[in-house]
């Protein structure tokens, strides 16, 4: 980045972009284009966490309650589908309004509006391999339930999981950006995308759009 992103130049306020500031300054003389990179590093590093957090934790439970059934599965359903019922935004303020804001708390809220989404992709997926005939076939030698689900359950739903982990990465992005837009994700001066829109809407009646 050109600039540091948090330098203040009282005398640079709220000037239009140029060869100087090619996305312009903010209302206090910072960099926008540097504080838009840096952002970045703020918004992808709390997404890929809290979207690998969701699926270390709700891809073994989705596994074994579509292998398993029964009990434990109707439990398990039961809880992703009232957390669910839920909305998102509602259920990520309620929580940081009780635990405070911070990257660990925000890394924590989004996976765990996360979890149930792996839990149930992972449970539809493993639902028509546990009666496959190489499932039954391990039984036979004897294998463990985890065994099962590790080496031959597992490898065989991977790509979905993959698929829905990169759409959970832009979704946690768009938490975490609308978070920050109505003050409880990261706070200002810190360089965050939904915080930096929040700020720069109040200048767009002047005018001022690149802010």
């Amino acid at each position: 980045a050109p600039y540091d992103p948090v330098e203040v130049d009282r005398g640079a306020r709220v000037q239009p972009p140029s060869a100087q500031h090619w996305f312009g300054t903010d209302q206090n003389g910072m960099d926008i284009f540097s504080r838009v990179l840096y952002g970045a590093r703020i918004d992808l590093s709390v997404a890929l966490s809290a979207a690998l957090l969701a699926v270390f934790i709700g891809v073994p439970i989705g596994a074994l309650a579509g292998y398993l059934g029964g009990w434990f599965d109707d439990i398990f359903l039961r809880l992703t589908e009232s957390v669910q019922a839920f909305p998102t935004l509602l259920l990520g303020m309620a929580v940081l309004a009780a635990l405070g804001s911070s990257l660990i708390n925000l890394v924590l809220v989004i996976a765990f509006v996360n979890i149930p989404v792996y839990i149930k992709l992972t449970r539809s997926a493993v639902l028509p391999l546990r009666d496959s005939d190489y499932v039954h076939a391990a039984r036979c030698a004897g294998n463990s339930t985890m065994a099962i689900i590790r080496r031959h359950i597992l490898p065989n739903v991977y790509g979905v999981i993959l698929a829905q982990f990169s759409i959970n990465c832009a979704w946690a992005i768009q938490i975490l950006a609308a978070l920050s837009f109505i003050g409880l994700g990261v706070r200002v001066p810190e360089p965050e995308w939904g915080a930096m829109i929040k700020v720069g809407a109040d200048y767009i009646v002047f005018g001022q759009w690149w802010v």
